[in-house]
């Protein structure tokens, strides 16, 4: 879950930056709201729970299972079960 703290923070300090650019040229920002780091601890805990069991219990029942490295790319892919219509030719 600190990943995932740190990839929400890192979404939160992009949209402050992109807010900063709306307010240096003139647009509208009002709509938009940053959550500070309590409020990401907050926001994150209600989702949590499913996130762990579902990081336990889904690789084993997925077709396919993706894993990610630091960087958000791709790490490794798990196939468990062909898709349909895909062979291994």
């Amino acid at each position: 879950m600190d990943v995932v703290y740190e990839w929400r923070s890192l979404q939160e300090q992009k949209l402050a930056e992109r807010m900063q650019h709306l307010f240096d040229t003139g647009e509208a920002t009002d709509h938009l709201r940053i959550m500070g780091q309590t409020e990401i601890r907050h926001f994150i805990q209600h989702y949590e729970r499913l996130t762990r069991f579902m990081l336990e219990e889904m690789p084993s029942r997925a077709d396919v299972t993706l894993y990610l490295n630091d960087n958000h790319k791709i790490a490794d892919i798990r196939v468990n079960r062909p898709l349909p219509g895909c062979s291994d030719a």
